[in-house]
């Protein structure tokens, strides 16, 4: 069974607009396509997922049991890659910061407010990825 994340989303948009050339149009596919996407998905199944009639879609009960494990999948999958981005956006961000001209030319005070600054920037990161569930703490240079 080869069953991809490709075939579900197709899956997916028939059993939402409850039609072949709708979920087409959507997913900016031709009707073939996605109407052998499905007969692919049925067959590896070995059962229908949809009933058909010249009229109309509808799920049969199989159906209507993977279109609810497709959609949590699907939103587990949107969740981990959503985590997986902000873990990124996180390691790849810029900082700034800005101060008054007598701090900054305060000579070397300014080094023990860098240390500080560092301390509060290891600090918030390393709480950030425990919030977001990761075991790693950050490394902050």
């Amino acid at each position: 069974m080869n069953i991809n994340l490709r075939l579900l989303a197709t899956f997916l948009s028939v059993a939402e607009h409850t039609s072949f050339r709708k979920a087409a149009q959507y997913t900016n596919r031709s009707l073939p396509a996605v109407s052998m996407q499905i007969k692919q998905l049925e067959e590896q199944l070995g059962l229908a997922l949809f009933q058909r009639t010249t009229r109309k879609v509808e799920l049969t009960q199989a159906g209507e049991q993977l279109m609810i494990s497709a959609r949590k999948a699907m939103a587990e999958l949107e969740s981990g890659l959503t985590l997986l981005q902000h873990t990124v956006d996180v390691q790849q961000g810029h900082l700034s910061f800005a101060c008054v001209p007598t701090i900054a030319f305060a000579g070397q005070n300014i080094l023990s407010i860098i240390d500080v600054i560092n301390q509060i920037v290891r600090a918030l990161a390393n709480r950030w990825f425990t919030a977001w569930g990761s075991k790693e703490p950050l490394e902050v240079k």
